[in-house]
């Protein structure tokens, strides 16, 4: 039987690069996105693969999606939204799209995807970002949500490890994505983000990356 992913965000980046990944490794993929047009391509590439909308701000798309679920045995959360700017341009609404998108729909999916790993085990890895570990100018509300997710990621695994669900975290450096910033011109390219991805995925079974940071040598934020 394979080995089973989801993969949040699948339709591009890091996403679609780690999906490609682990279906060439022939792995069960199971891709997410925002869109209609982020499916198509998934399930264009990936031809075995099964593939659903999914938004994070949504109780409800989360429940679906999991109804339809197999059996997984590797979550990676990855779909997340960019925040910049300062205090004053934030608004109470967009404020909680940001939180929900990259924290709370992200814990929430957790646990839904935990709830039916105990019992055989699987692991969770959270993609944060190196702004999870600093804090730069303008990055407050964003950084805030990727710090939340760290806090979060390093409880439940030490939450887990008695269920044999071992739970990662891996932060990023600037990645040549649409997220990418004109100021900072050497970035990662997704496929070494999804290649960390997958070697913590693969780790032989009993075996814990608890975090990994990843960025350019070029990187002018490594924490």
């Amino acid at each position: 039987m394979k080995n089973t992913v989801l993969i949040t965000g699948a339709s591009g980046g890091v996403g679609f690069e780690t999906a490609k990944l682990f279906y060439e490794n022939g792995w069960g993929v199971y891709g997410t996105s925002t869109s209609d047009k982020g499916i198509e391509r998934i399930s264009s590439e990936f031809p075995d693969s099964t593939n659903f909308k999914l938004d994070l701000k949504s109780k409800e798309s989360i429940d679906n999606l999991v109804t339809y679920l197999g059996e997984i045995d590797v979550l990676v959360n990855n779909a997340a939204v960019k925040s910049k700017g300062s205090i004053g341009d934030l608004t109470y609404e967009g404020i909680n799209e940001v939180i929900k998108a990259n924290l709370s729909g992200q814990i929430y999916l957790t646990k839904k995807i935990v709830d039916g790993m105990k019992g055989k085990g699987g692991r969770i890895i959270n993609v944060s970002s190196i702004f999870g570990l600093i804090s730069p100018e303008d990055f407050a509300l964003y950084s805030g949500t990727k710090y939340g997710l760290r806090g979060f990621s390093k409880g439940l695994m030490r939450d887990l490890l008695k269920e044999n669900i071992l739970v990662s975290t891996i932060y990023p450096g600037g990645i040549n994505t649409r997220f990418h910033e004109k100021e900072r011109p050497e970035y990662l390219d997704p496929k070494d983000v999804a290649d960390a991805i997958y070697y913590i995925a693969s780790r032989p079974k009993g075996v814990l990356v608890s975090e990994l940071t990843i960025v350019s040598d070029k990187e002018k934020r490594i924490p």
